[in-house]
């Protein structure tokens, strides 16, 4: 009885930190990966930038000019030819069980790396230690190792890699562009419940309107748990917003359409193709860069988002 006792109660330390270790890294690749560097709707103090990057090697080995480099290419395709992961064209189980095998591909594309990472550079902390991304996972494991013993340690570090790579980032990748809703008239759909799991990254509609805004959230039911973050380091003077919000595009009918992949800074900034189902509420939505908006009840949240429209039937990748 003392033994089952204990072994449940060392599964339950295993698994909340797993959870905690997955959403510190979502939350950074989010906040740095994603929205600092590859389309720069915020600015990092070089302090944070240093702590961001620090936390990325150490649980999740990834290369910034990598992730950078393939998920700009994902804009510039978008459900279309060239798209890196995308669920419309090899179909949605390839990506949830093997996105990671995608991604790995196109990393290691130079011409990807060349063409659409231009400005992401290494730097002396890159030269030194941080492009030997299998270091820092060893580093982060051995870490985990001392503090919970070699067991618990290996178990959390385990957790954590089944979660990062095959839960969250397929989810972000497959779903976002296969089923859920849509406040914009593009090819990807959010996800609210979604959402509170993947660092507001299953906004997944919301953003690819928008790719430079710095806050995926823009109905009241909607949660981005990274713009907290941002919200922190923009008061603590570590963060400064450079991306608009998407409301500031709300009714006035823009499109982005990402075609001209030339040039990185048109995927960078161009603005979303928006319908008028988020518009008007969206206009609305006044507290933008001040947090209004993510506030409501979690049992709403649930019954939502559980309410997906499925796709249309024939419906074709729209450019």
């Amino acid at each position: 009885m003392l033994i089952g006792a204990t072994i449940g109660h060392e599964l339950w330390i295993i698994a909340v930190l797993a959870v905690l270790l997955t959403q510190t890294a979502t939350i950074a690749t989010s906040v740095y990966l994603h929205r600092a560097l590859a389309h720069r709707a915020i600015r990092v103090h070089r302090a944070a930038d240093v702590v961001l990057r620090l936390v990325l090697w150490l649980t999740t080995g990834q290369h910034r000019r990598e992730w950078v480099a393939v998920h700009r290419k994902h804009h510039a395709y978008t459900d279309r030819h060239g798209d890196p992961h995308s669920p419309q064209l090899v179909g949605l189980w390839r990506v949830q069980l093997f996105n990671v095998l995608y991604y790995a591909r196109e990393a290691r594309n130079a011409e990807t790396l060349r063409r659409f990472a231009p400005d992401v550079l290494e730097d002396r902390l890159d030269r030194l230690m941080l492009s030997r991304g299998w270091v820092g996972l060893g580093l982060g494991i051995a870490g985990l190792m001392v503090l919970f013993g070699p067991a618990i340690g290996g178990a959390v570090a385990g957790g954590h890699a089944l979660l990062y790579v095959f839960v969250v980032a397929p989810l972000i990748n497959g779903i976002g562009h296969w089923h859920g809703r849509q406040n914009f008239d593009n090819t990807a759909y959010n996800s609210r419940v979604l959402a509170w799991v993947t660092g507001g990254e299953s906004l997944h509609n919301n953003h690819h309107a928008h790719p430079r805004a710095p806050k995926f959230s823009v109905m009241r039911s909607e949660f981005d748990p990274s713009w907290l973050v941002i919200r922190a380091l923009v008061r603590l003077g570590l963060v400064t917003i450079d991306g608009g919000p998407a409301h500031a595009y709300a009714g006035t009918g823009t499109r982005g359409r990402h075609d001209d992949v030339g040039r990185p800074e048109d995927v960078l900034a161009a603005p979303g193709t928006k319908r008028d189902v988020a518009g008007g509420r969206a206009r609305r939505s006044a507290r933008w860069l001040r947090g209004g908006g993510d506030r409501g009840g979690v049992c709403r949240l649930v019954i939502r988002g559980f309410r997906h429209r499925s796709p249309r039937p024939g419906q074709e990748a729209r450019r």
